[in-house]
């Protein structure tokens, strides 16, 4: 690799000016994201992390960029949950290789699962937009985005 070249990983994403995002799905293509996703309501902007509910855009708020990256995968994976490892790959991009990492990227999933509820209760509190999935049988848990 020469100096000044990064390679993208899978699912990277290269941001210019912050208006366009081109994210890396495999060696043969690439695409342009939008600038917002919104599902029922709730918009989260990929320029600036910000998130609003439709109605409400003068009570937008930043999200921290572990909150972003949940609940960026939460809407990604919609109508699907994420699982616990998912959810840890993708905020800090490693895999826990033993039950106490594995215990510590739980609980703080879940703090940032309550802290992101709390924020969102805020700007609607009619409506909880995470759902847990709790484990049954051979389906792992972890979150998913609500629909109303």
């Amino acid at each position: 690799m020469a100096w000044g070249e990064y390679r993208l990983r899978e699912s990277g994403e290269i941001q210019l000016a912050g208006v366009f995002h081109i994210q890396f799905t495999d060696f043969g293509a690439t695409f342009v994201a939008p600038e917002t996703s919104t599902i029922f309501g709730l918009s989260l902007s990929h320029a600036d992390r910000m998130v609003w509910v439709q109605g409400a855009e003068s009570e937008a708020f930043k999200l921290s960029n572990s909150e972003y990256k949940f609940l960026n995968l939460l809407m990604e994976r919609y109508p699907s949950h994420t699982t616990h490892a998912e959810l840890t790959e993708t905020i800090w991009e490693y895999a826990p290789d033993n039950p106490d990492d594995e215990k510590r990227s739980r609980d703080a999933i879940f703090n940032i699962a309550k802290r992101l509820r709390e924020r969102l209760l805020v700007v609607d509190p009619d409506y909880e937009y995470i759902e847990t999935v709790r484990k049954w049988g051979d389906r792992e848990g972890g979150y998913k985005f609500n629909k109303h």
